[in-house]
């Protein structure tokens, strides 16, 4: 606050001294303050100040007549503390009691501030010079002590009279003064009073509230601005200039000053929302909210939430758990299918990811379950945390239990020195896949259940337990309940795993998924259709899995007449019978001969894609029927009449 000049105009220099230490309490140090008697005033040309304090107006000496402006001269309305007035509440209902003050027009106004302050039930009988009655046993006094008669057997001392909150007020207006710089002196000094009015105490509780509130917006973490509807920055605390970097001048500056222009533009069009921004380098989670006064002012509240750190965090465990491998590549969009069952299956996972609870994925080798275990970590809050796969099938049993739950130094014979952490440990915040569950060993099915039920692990020769928060979610390829009958697999573990159940159909219940997967895996856009009913006649007992091996080799071979391993047989028809392709075939051939290349583009033109070797395969068979007839060298091959007997009977049907 810029210093002050408190001029003090009394005749009374016990009253000016009270008067002093008052504004002395408001202001602290940032104030010069200086007493002027009325009797000095008639002899100064001129008398300068910010605030000028007088106690009677017709005791100033001609002051308003020698300030620059009469504004600034502010009489004073003065009230008593709390601790005087209830020394008063004390004094029994109904009795007589003497005021007594260093004069009596100073009596007078003490009775006239005791009736306002509504001090009721007591007669109050002001003291005047010569004033005699033994009747009187209690006397007030505002710290004017000697001026009481010897008679009085029991003096109430109030203490000197304080200026009131109105007058503060008022000399804050007058200097130009921010409340909110004073703010706790001033609540200090509220405090200790007696509010003379309604509007002193609502004033007052005001006042207390709106520290309270600074003071909670001082100490948040977040930045808050609240701004009008033009974008007039109204409020704002310390953590938002901190972010912006600059002191925010309230009721002056405006969004569009303190933001960039950009920046600006995307905060001011926030409508209840969040947004993520940089601002001066730092990563920022912006909240919004709309504040309606009526039915016609808006205001808008942000909280800017400074995420760098987070952030940071986020990405370095993200680097850390690339570099362990620990990350999941696959989403839910990665899953090609067409069918109505898998769309079942990825709407139950897309659900489950909302959860943190256990997932068990069943269904065949092959079936795709880690990517669907991907799938839904990536899909769920813990996308930026770890994933663990661990296959607990691939390990021995005493290698296992130190993978997943780690160790301690000297745990045993050639264990690091520094100890390990386990896989559930490097999966904290994360995922953990256990892949092949059903295969985990008896013994360690009892810890897994420990981990599930309490999140908690211990490392292999450890003495002390480690919090984890991990999500688990196990797959099988076995029949679970048949296990638990043999007594290879824990029953209560079985029911902790079997949360959240997700079933995944084998490729032979759902061949329509075959071709999409088929072609996803080769890169192209078609194949020809006998290659297609083939893929999709074959049961793959492998799954996916033997599918993706298949479209391997057929990326290798496709250019050879077998494109496709062997034990994947060709899908036969009933002998003698004609498919749509042996009609199209000898369709074409009815208009005269043709060449083989020439028959595989008149075949493609009717929208009918058959590989070279399928051609020469439908033809020997073809021939062997004597349905048609080939000639050496270019001349090609014609139909024969039995040949179009066979059509003519087949497009007749």
């Amino acid at each position: 606050m810029k210093r002050k000049r408190v001029v003090i105009v009394t005749g009374n220099q016990r009253v000016a001294q009270a008067i002093f230490n008052d504004v002395k309490a408001v202001f602290n140090n940032d104030v010069d303050i200086d007493i002027v008697y009325p009797s000095q005033i008639a002899s100064l040309d001129a008398v300068e100040a910010d605030a000028f304090l007088v106690t009677r107006w017709y005791n100033i000496g001609g002051l308003t007549d020698k300030v620059s402006s009469k504004s600034k001269v502010v009489r004073t309305t003065r009230t008593i503390s709390e601790s005087g007035y209830k020394k008063i509440t004390k004094i029994p209902p109904g009795t007589n009691v003497l005021v007594v003050n260093d004069s009596e027009q100073s009596t007078s106004g003490v009775i006239e501030l005791l009736m306002d302050l509504h001090i009721d039930g007591l007669t109050y009988v002001p003291h005047t010079a010569g004033h005699y009655d033994p009747s009187l046993k209690i006397a007030i006094t505002p710290g004017e002590s000697r001026y009481v008669p010897s008679y009085i057997e029991n003096i109430i001392d109030i203490g000197n009279r304080h200026i009131d909150i109105s007058t503060v007020l008022a000399l804050c207006n007058v200097m130009e003064v921010n409340i909110s710089e004073i703010a706790g002196p001033l609540m200090n000094y509220f405090n200790m009073l007696l509010c003379r009015d309604v509007i002193s105490r609502q004033y007052r509780d005001t006042l207390s509230k709106s520290m309270y509130m600074n003071s909670i917006l001082k100490h948040m973490e977040q930045g808050v601005l609240l701004t009008a509807p033009d974008g007039r920055i109204i409020l704002s605390n310390g953590k938002m200039n901190e972010l912006l970097r600059m002191q925010i001048t309230e009721n002056r500056d405006y969004v569009s000053a303190v933001f960039p222009e950009g920046t600006a533009a995307r905060i001011a069009n926030m409508d209840n929302d969040t947004l993520a921004l940089n601002v001066n380098g730092r990563e920022m989670l912006i909240n919004h909210e709309t504040l309606n006064f009526g039915d016609t002012i808006n205001h808008n509240l942000y909280f800017f939430n400074d995420v760098t750190y987070i952030r940071r965090l986020e990405r370095k465990s993200r680097e850390e758990s690339l570099q362990k491998g620990f990350v999941a590549k696959h989403s839910f969009d990665d899953i090609v299918h067409v069918s109505a069952v898998m769309d079942e299956c990825i709407r139950r996972a897309r659900l489950f990811s909302r959860s943190d609870k256990t997932v068990l994925i069943q269904g065949e080798s092959g079936t795709g379950k880690e990517l669907v275990a991907q799938s839904i970590h990536n899909a769920s809050s813990r996308r930026n945390k770890p994933f663990v796969a661990v296959n607990c099938a691939a390990l021995p049993e005493s290698l296992l239990e130190s993978e997943l739950f780690g160790y301690e130094r000297g745990a045993f014979t050639g264990a690091r020195q520094s100890g390990k952490k386990g896989l559930f440990e490097q999966a904290n915040g994360g995922t953990i896949f256990l892949d092949e569950i059903g295969d985990m060993p008896l013994a360690l099915q009892s810890r897994l259940l420990r981990v599930l039920q309490e999140k908690q692990v211990m490392r292999v020769g450890a003495d002390s337990i480690i919090d984890i928060d991990v999500r688990v979610i196990a797959a099988t390829n076995q029949n679970l309940m048949a296990k638990m009958e043999e007594g290879i697999f824990r029953s209560d573990l079985y029911y902790r795993l079997n949360v959240l159940p997700c079933h995944i159909a084998s490729l032979r219940d759902r061949r329509e998924d075959i071709v999409p997967l088929f072609l996803n895996f080769i890169g192209q856009k078609s194949i020809p259709n006998d290659l297609a009913a083939r893929l999709k006649s074959y049961d793959w007992p492998g799954n996916v899995r033997e599918l993706e091996n298949t479209a391997e080799y057929y990326t290798m071979m496709r250019d050879f007449d077998m494109p496709l391993p062997e034990h994947i047989q060709p899908q036969h028809t009933a002998a003698g019978a004609l498919d749509s392709d042996d009609i199209a075939i000898l369709s074409v051939l009815s208009n005269g001969y043709i060449g083989r290349s020439a028959l595989k583009k008149k075949l493609e033109a009717m929208g009918i894609s058959l590989s070279e070797y399928s051609i020469r395969k439908k033809l020997d068979v073809l021939q062997s029927r004597n349905y048609i007839s080939r000639q050496l060298g270019r001349s090609g091959t014609r139909i024969t009449d039995d040949g179009r007997d066979a059509l003519r009977r087949r497009m007749g049907k």
